[in-house]
């Protein structure tokens, strides 16, 4: 039998008996031929008796790799998964990108739509991410928006409304006030008219001198009555203090009124300025109020007028000598016209002060606070 490649014939023929434990390692071989992979190995036995032998062979396998060939394979398999996850990326990052651009474009033309005042405006929400996120954040703040919008125009309208109704009420207490002063002043001189002509007609043919004197007197009320008439329509149309300012227009009511009732006034204005144009108005028809009051009622013989302004306040301070009264608003005849003037005061955050002793004159003051900057 001719011995196989790489087998040892003469160790094959060793006899057992010579094997020790000083060499079983000799018993082993291995070649390769070609890509003929062949050993030979004995099978020894714990005591160390040999048992037979083991022959093997592998054909047509190529001889293992070096440590440069496996260092190279595995850089390009390496490189090679690299390059994979590089494109899986690149498409996922590239759609990611595309889907985050997209959400945010519509989250921008949200934006800009309800900063035109556009409040229907909202964001698609179809996920959970940060960006859906910012969406249902958006939807919020719009709803929000939207609704204290819808409260702020029903306020508007409710303030409309009462603006309208006190705008009313206001027409209602001026005509109430013209309708009284009518009553008060006119329509009382008007009767006297009357009076007096019909005596005339019966003196005429009885007293003539008598006569003549009556229709001096007449003359006289007519004269009274057209001075009243007069100045109810300056009160309905008083001069302009938008274009005077009020200083000037108390200065040409004060002096008329003087030359109309013959009670001399002391004027003093201390530190003019000019203010907001509903204050001036409200101080104006409470100085008309107050005359009109002395004239009636007073019987004063004189006025003292001071109208001082002040850094943060203007005040308004009108006395007169004459009679007084109690100044009980239910015992009060000048209640309606006293309550006039507080409600001027009040509309303008100011307040009125009354004074009145009976038989010692009376003192009317009115404070408005001002803002530092008028």
């Amino acid at each position: 039998m001719s011995q196989l490649p790489g087998f040892d014939l003469d160790l094959f023929q060793t006899d057992t008996n010579e094997l020790t434990s000083e060499y079983p390692s000799d018993l082993v071989a291995y070649s390769v031929e070609g890509k003929d992979h062949i050993g030979q190995a004995a099978i020894i036995s714990v005591d160390n008796e040999h048992l037979g032998w083991i022959y093997y062979r592998a054909g047509g396998v190529d001889a293992p790799f070096s440590s440069t060939q496996t260092i190279t394979a595995l850089v390009i398999v390496l490189v090679g998964a690299a390059l994979i996850a590089t494109l899986i990326s690149g498409v996922a990052g590239g759609w990611l990108s595309l889907s985050f651009s997209r959400l945010l474009r519509k989250l921008s033309q949200a934006s800009a739509a309800l900063a035109a005042g556009n409040l229907s405006s909202r964001v698609s929400v179809q996920g959970s991410d940060e960006i859906d996120q910012l969406g249902m954040q958006f939807n919020a703040m719009t709803n929000q928006l939207a609704a204290q919008m819808h409260d702020l125009r029903s306020l508007a309208e409710r303030n409309a409304m009462l603006a309208e109704e006190a705008r009313a009420l206001a027409s209602v207490e001026e005509r109430n006030r013209l309708a009284r002063e009518l009553h008060d002043a006119v329509k009382q001189q008007i009767f006297a008219l009357s009076l007096t002509a019909n005596s005339i007609r019966q003196l005429l043919e009885k007293d003539t001198g008598l006569a003549t004197e009556r229709l001096t007197q007449l003359e006289t009320q007519a004269r009274d009555v057209h001075l009243e008439m007069d100045a109810l329509i300056k009160q309905l149309r008083p001069a302009s203090l938008k274009d005077q300012g009020l200083a000037p227009a108390i200065t040409e009511l004060t002096k008329k009124w003087a030359v109309q009732h013959e009670i001399p006034i002391d004027l003093s204005i201390r530190g003019e300025r000019e203010l907001p144009l509903n204050i001036e108005q409200a101080l104006y028809r409470i100085t008309q109020e107050t005359l009109n009051n002395i004239a009636r009622h007073a019987e004063a013989s004189k006025v003292s007028l001071v109208l001082e302004y002040a850094i943060d306040q203007v005040a308004l301070q009108i006395s007169d000598d004459g009679k007084g009264f109690n100044t009980d608003a239910g015992a009060s005849p000048l209640s309606l016209g006293l309550r006039s003037m507080q409600e001027r005061a009040q509309e303008t955050g100011g307040r009125l002060l009354i004074e009145s002793t009976p038989g010692k004159g009376t003192t009317v003051v009115a404070k408005i606070s001002l803002e530092v900057d008028q």
